[in-house]
């Protein structure tokens, strides 16, 4: 089977985790901003489909499993609901433990109200449903990599 011949699409892109001295350890405090707040949505905020990494695992792992050599499909991959950035910034307070501070400023030109998938197809077509959906599982399951690994992937751990 070829990683190449699958292609699970996923709306929220992840960066390399960074060593950083902020209370939230996730970003440093000047970026701890919520980018507008008058957004047609139930708390003003962008909304985003937010899927775990063991999730997302699984899904390459089906695929690669069950699509042919050769074939090419393109896949979904998201719990098919969003969480706003209000949302998330809550939920890694309450994990964390930590009331870091938010800014909130203007909208970023092009910023989308709510982007989430639709899973429909790869739960049809590969048997994949998102196991980990609540929020404050999902952050902490970030969290406590990054407490473990506070200098990310970096050999020197």
């Amino acid at each position: 089977m070829s990683l190449a011949a699958t292609v699970p699409a996923c709306s929220a892109r992840t960066t390399p985790p960074r060593h950083t001295s902020s209370p939230s350890r996730l970003t440093p405090p000047s970026e701890n901003a919520i980018f507008g707040t008058d957004y047609p949505t139930p708390d003003g905020t962008n909304i985003r489909d937010y899927v775990h990494v063991e999730d997302l695992i699984d899904a390459h792992v089906r695929a690669m499993n069950t699509i042919k050599l050769g074939e090419v499909e393109a896949f979904n991959v998201g719990i098919g609901k969003g969480y706003s950035v209000r949302q998330i910034l809550d939920s890694v307070k309450r994990v964390s433990g930590v009331d870091f501070p938010v800014h909130e400023a203007e909208r970023r030109a092009g910023d989308a109200i709510a982007l989430y998938n639709d899973p429909t197809k790869i739960k049809a077509r590969l048997g994949w449903d998102a196991q980990i959906t609540d929020i404050d599982e999902v952050v902490g399951t970030a969290w406590a990599w990054f407490n473990a690994n506070p200098n990310g992937y970096n050999e020197e751990d």
